[in-house]
C-alpha cells in the first residue's frame, strides 16, 4: 500500500510538473496587427508588381484546379492591396511545412474561379512528394475581405468568446498552421489531422 501511494504521489507531482510546463509555453492568440494605410493612399490601390509564384504552385493549381487561378495583379485590390508584404505575399498566399512531413515546401493560396465562387486551398506534399491540392473553405464574399498567414507550431489559447462555445481552450500545432480569417473581424485556424489526412478548422475569435 504504501508503495501504490508512493508511485500515486510521484506521478501526481510529474503531471503537475508537465502541467506547469504546459501552460508556460501557452501562446495566447492574437490577430495579425494591420497597418493602417497612408491617409494619401486610397484601398483599391493596386499592387505595383505582380505577384511572383514558385513554378510548381502555379503548374499545380493549373493541373489540380481546372478553372481556377493564383491571384494576380488585377486581383490586389482593397485589403489585399491595402496590407499586401511583396515579399511575403501576405495576404493572399504563405508556404511552410503543414503537415509535417518535411518532404518539401507546402503552399497555401487563394483561387481565383472564372466562375463561381473563391476557394482557399493549401498544397501539400503525396508519399511521392508531389503537390496535391486540399480545399480548405469555399468563399461567397470577394477574397479580397480575408487574409491567410502562416503560424509556427505551439501551444497557442485560444479567445475566450469562442472557447465558451464548446471546444479546446489550448490548441497544439504540432505543424505549422494556416490562419485565415476576415480582416477586423473573427478568424480561425486550419491545422493538419494527420490520422484523417486532411485539414481541420478550428475558430480562434470573433
Amino acid at each position: 500500500m504504501d508503495v501504490i501511494l508512493a508511485v500515486a504521489t510521484i506521478l501526481g507531482g510529474i503531471a503537475a510538473v508537465w502541467f506547469f510546463i504546459d501552460k508556460g509555453r501557452t501562446i495566447k492568440w492574437k490577430r495579425p496587427v494591420f497597418p493602417k494605410q497612408a491617409a494619401d493612399q486610397p484601398p483599391t490601390l493596386a499592387a505595383a508588381s505582380a505577384p511572383k509564384y514558385p513554378l510548381e504552385v502555379v503548374e499545380a493549381v493549373e493541373r489540380l484546379l481546372p478553372g481556377y487561378r493564383l491571384p494576380d495583379l488585377r486581383d490586389i485590390v482593397g485589403g489585399w492591396a491595402e496590407y499586401r508584404n511583396p515579399q511575403t505575399l501576405f495576404p493572399f498566399f504563405c508556404e511552410g511545412n503543414f503537415t509535417g512531413s518535411f518532404r518539401g515546401r507546402e503552399y497555401a493560396s487563394f483561387a481565383i474561379p472564372s466562375t463561381g465562387g473563391y476557394k482557399a486551398i493549401a498544397l501539400t506534399r503525396d508519399v511521392a512528394g508531389e503537390l496535391s491540392v486540399h480545399e480548405l473553405v469555399s468563399i461567397g464574399h470577394p477574397a479580397q475581405l480575408y487574409f491567410m498567414r502562416a503560424v509556427p507550431p505551439g501551444y497557442y489559447k485560444r479567445g475566450e468568446s469562442v472557447t465558451q462555445f464548446g471546444g479546446p481552450t489550448v490548441v497544439r500545432l504540432k505543424a505549422v498552421g494556416i490562419n485565415f480569417g476576415m480582416f477586423e473581424s473573427a478568424d480561425s485556424l486550419f491545422y493538419w489531422n494527420e490520422e484523417a489526412k486532411k485539414f481541420d478548422q478550428l475558430a480562434m475569435s470573433d
